[in-house]
């Protein structure tokens, strides 16, 4: 490995929180965007599958079932081809210990957590009109899955945290001032 490692910022965070606002932040000043979402979708497609969230949660659950490091590798090789002039790229959803693992044996790594209350985070996801998401009961349902993902044990390493427990104007700007704060 080369002494000038590229180094990664992962956002996570329970579903709802505000993941994808804080990567749209962070695409805004320039940085690549990557998402683990990406990779899944890309195998639903290898498998000829349709694109639909049964597929993609289907295919999502085969990689969380002992098989967590190649969701990581597969990124790792398509980070290896591409050239960022930021000081790193920003990576959407990780959710499991074993991800990190991977990743660290190749990036220097940094986590954002980005934080909501469950019952703010479930009040959007219904709004949002989810076709797997009715109920408190299926965002109930939805948390344990990431739970036993090992989403928590993320949570805990994060190095920064930002709260999107504010309206989404507040949450885009703290978000922007976060990212160009690491531009400095």
């Amino acid at each position: 490995m080369s002494k000038h490692r590229k180094s990664l910022l992962l956002i996570v965070g329970m579903p709802g929180s505000g993941k994808s606002t804080a990567a749209q932040a962070a695409k805004a000043l320039g940085f690549r965007v990557f998402s683990f979402g990406d990779i899944v979708r890309e195998e639903v497609h290898r498998r000829g599958l349709e694109e639909n969230e049964e597929n993609v949660e289907k295919v999502a659950n085969w990689f969380h079932s002992g098989r967590e490091y190649l969701l990581a590798h597969r990124l790792e090789k398509k980070l290896r081809k591409i050239h960022t002039a930021k000081p790193f790229y920003v990576i959407e959803g990780a959710r499991s210990p074993k991800q990190l693992k991977e990743l660290k044996g190749h990036f220097n790594v940094r986590i954002l957590a980005i934080m909501l209350p469950q019952r703010i985070r479930w009040a959007r996801q219904l709004a949002r009109g989810r076709a797997d998401i009715h109920t408190t009961e299926d965002a109930s349902e939805r948390d344990a899955r990431e739970s036993r993902y090992g989403i928590e044990k993320l949570l805990a390493r994060a190095d920064w945290r930002i709260s999107s427990n504010c309206n989404e104007k507040e949450f885009r700007a703290r978000n922007k001032r976060f990212f160009a704060s690491l531009l400095k």
